[in-house]
């Protein structure tokens, strides 16, 4: 890190640019202290500071933004979203063949609802965390859109659960 002596609006600043490089094998927690080191009769003074920090995991494009606790978030949401399509491509099959023999009853179709609400949410929340990942920036209120569409979709999947155990789909 350099550092230099610089004079603005009459008060003398020191001036430090550069990097620092911390590497650790397993997730850590770091503190950062800055402190005023000059003698006792500057004790009055402030330390004025601006500073950018930009922590990473390890230099993955998409993965080098996430703490330790959310590190395979994206990568399973990804999985599920994709597994979540495939589910609903069956449903929308199963759908017609129900339709065809005059079984298609209203809790699949809540069940099909909830379905494309789980994938609406996983969507946000992947575009989320790729934009996160990306750039180590929230995508503004969309992490919290994705939770709240994920909220929708399992209360319609818990009434589906109820309807379902209460017999309503029972057929003579």
């Amino acid at each position: 890190m350099e550092c230099h002596p610089e004079v603005k609006q009459g008060l003398e600043w020191t001036i430090c640019q550069g990097t620092q490089r911390f590497q650790s094998s397993r997730p850590r927690w770091w503190y950062f202290v800055i402190s005023n080191c000059k003698p006792a009769s500057w004790r009055g003074l402030s330390v004025f500071a601006e500073y950018k920090i930009e922590m990473k995991n390890g230099d993955s494009t998409f993965l080098k933004h996430f703490s330790a606790d959310e590190y395979y978030v994206l990568p399973v949401d990804t999985g599920f979203l994709l597994l979540e399509l495939i589910l609903y491509i069956l449903s929308i099959f199963l759908a017609r063949a129900l339709k065809a023999r005059h079984f298609l009853h209203s809790t699949f179709k809540l069940c099909r609802v909830a379905i494309l609400f789980e994938i609406i949410s996983l969507s946000v929340l992947v575009w989320s965390y790729c934009g996160y990942g990306w750039h180590g920036i929230w995508i503004l209120h969309s992490k919290n859109t994705g939770y709240y569409v994920r909220g929708v979709q399992q209360s319609l999947f818990l009434l589906f659960l109820l309807l379902v155990a209460k017999g309503y789909t029972i057929t003579a």
